[in-house]
């Protein structure tokens, strides 16, 4: 009604119409929307009122008739072109993952090719139970496939470098020790102590124990673990597993 009093007072262009329609804008109403209350010379008592994006409803916190005041949150958007992918992430592995990271996600349920993604954030604290911590990655979702709650798979690029890999196998977890066996020739067999860094897949990374060329027990290690337990006073001992 201000707009409309002022238009006919001063005509579009003067300060004070210029003032109404601004305040309308604030409020959410387009150019268009002003030029048609303008136009049909009586204040509208419907507005529609745009959501600033588009996408998909997924919160709405209104009744019909209910009555809206500044900062109460009428409904919740989310965008579909991007989906946002959720991984736990283990307590070891957090040092050489950062926003930026390079990785692969695939889901199961499409039965498609693994898509790009980065990580986006790493949140700075661990889940007090499982220890890890929690990474949101942005996938690309044009295409509208993914859909809220499906499971994902996350492969992270970790570039290490050249590192000495150790079968999983082979490893014997004692309390905090991480031993693994190494085959002196002549079926004699020699606990080594060693210090583990990042596992992919089925190998270990090696940081302290063992050398390039070392020949390991990589199965038969149950029966070497039962054997050493007897014969832990020495450092070397004949041992009849399988290697």
């Amino acid at each position: 009604g201000e707009l409309l009093a002022a238009v006919r007072t001063h005509g579009p262009d003067h300060p004070t119409s210029l003032a109404g329609k601004s305040r309308l804008r604030v409020l959410g109403l387009t150019a268009g929307d002003i030029e048609r209350i303008i136009e049909a010379g009586v204040p509208s008592e419907r507005v529609n009122i745009r959501s600033p994006q588009s996408g998909v409803i997924t919160e709405i916190n209104l009744t019909e008739g209910a009555h809206v005041t500044a900062g109460v949150s009428a409904m919740v958007i989310g965008q579909t072109n991007t989906a946002v992918v959720e991984a736990d992430l283990y307590e070891s592995h957090l040092a050489n993952i950062s926003a930026g990271t390079e990785a692969l996600v695939s889901f199961p349920a499409l039965h498609s090719a693994p898509i790009s993604a980065v990580i986006d954030r790493v949140d700075p604290w661990l889940d007090p139970q499982t220890h890890t911590a929690r990474a949101r990655l942005l996938v690309d979702n044009s295409e509208g496939a993914l859909v809220a709650g499906m499971d994902a798979d996350v492969s992270l690029h970790i570039d290490r470098g050249d590192s000495l890999l150790l079968p999983a196998s082979a490893v014997i977890f004692n309390g905090d020790d991480r031993v693994v066996f190494i085959d002196m020739g002549d079926g004699r067999l020699t606990p080594t102590h060693v210090t583990l860094g990042a596992r992919s897949n089925d190998l270990y990374q090696v940081l302290e124990g063992l050398k390039t060329g070392d020949q390991v027990v990589t199965s038969g290690t149950f029966l070497v673990a039962a054997e050493s337990r007897i014969y832990s006073a020495s450092t070397t001992w004949a041992g009849g597993g399988d290697e």
